[in-house]
């Protein structure tokens, strides 16, 4: 019996270490709007607290608590009003565009996502990463392998 329940974790282990290599693959290979849309599933997925969607969507505590070398410059996430269309307003800051239009839901809140996202890909050298610093909090709080 121990050595089926011994079996089973390392499977589990396997899959999560396969899914934190997928992440960071996103990471350096997608587009912006890939990128941050799997990340946020991700956490929905997780069934993210209260306070770390909190986190999220306060600069200061995204700073604080996420970033590393680079300070975010906006939100990760943009609580907006659930019935209520997306404006102009809401998706500029200083004449450009810094989130997307979709909404995203989780429970009963929707969310306008960043779309300010900086990797220092080939060719990039001295670029800011706000990528890797969301990740790895991501890692750090969801354990994929219960959600396997």
């Amino acid at each position: 019996m121990k050595n089926n329940n011994t079996n089973r974790n390392r499977f589990k282990t396997t899959k999560n270490e396969d899914i934190i290599r997928i992440l960071y693959k996103i990471r350096n290979d997608s587009n912006n709007k890939f990128f941050i849309e799997t990340c946020f599933f991700l956490l929905k997925l997780s069934n993210i607290s209260q306070r770390n969607l909190n986190i999220l969507a306060n600069l200061r505590e995204t700073n604080r608590t996420i970033a590393k070398n680079h300070k975010f410059s906006f939100p990760i996430l943009k609580e907006v009003n659930v019935n209520e269309m997306i404006t102009r307003d809401q998706t500029y800051i200083k004449g450009k565009k810094r989130y997307y239009d979709e909404k995203h839901f989780y429970k009963d809140r929707a969310f306008l996502l960043s779309n300010d996202w900086y990797y220092p890909g080939e060719g990039k050298i001295g670029t800011k990463d706000t990528k890797t610093p969301l990740l790895d909090w991501i890692v750090k709080i969801v354990n994929f392998s219960d959600k396997l």
